[in-house]
């Protein structure tokens, strides 16, 4: 799936805006964590900037009330680049040819989304659950089947409105 979405960021998180977007995959923080992508929108507001980690499609989300691991691996993985972004800010932030990062207005309180399991596999507790999270972490938890939906979404889109650029994009 990682693979793919590289191949093809036009499909990737939809929800993030339709034009004026950057998807950056695999980008190493110092050397000490790897997002499996980072996204950029460019608003009226300036860059707003998410964190994406991807874990299995084939995991339920919780036994015994409790995040299963590759859920809390997903969550735990946010945290620790949002730590690195407190912590290292300025490298995050500054040019790429002063050896920094180039990562442009990016902050600790990034957004953060974890896709992972399949919708059809979540009981009211577990959607209770995940708001809980949502509510407490500031981390969004999809699943591949919202991923494919909103990709199918933005193929429609694309196909009715051809790419232009939006008012905040320099000409």
């Amino acid at each position: 799936m990682q693979r793919y979405l590289e191949e093809h960021p036009q499909l990737a998180l939809g929800e993030l805006g339709a034009q004026c977007r950057w998807v950056i995959p695999q980008k190493s923080l110092g050397g000490e964590y790897v997002p499996d992508f980072l996204v950029a929108r460019l608003d009226s507001t300036g860059v707003v900037w998410t964190l994406i980690e991807l874990e299995s499609p084939r995991v339920l989300l919780f036994t015994e009330g409790r995040p299963r691991k590759q859920l809390s691996k997903g969550i735990n993985q946010i945290n620790d680049w949002r730590r690195w972004l407190a912590n290292n800010q300025d490298t995050a932030r500054r040019a790429r040819s002063r050896n920094g990062l180039g990562l442009v207005g990016i902050t600790s309180v990034a957004r953060g989304i974890v896709i992972i399991g399949r919708a059809d596999q979540r009981t009211d507790d577990d959607r209770e659950r995940i708001q809980q999270i949502m509510f407490q972490q500031q981390i969004t938890i999809h699943s591949y089947d919202w991923l494919a939906r909103e990709a199918r979404q933005r193929i429609e889109y694309r196909r009715q409105h051809p790419v232009q650029a939006c008012d905040e994009c320099p000409a």
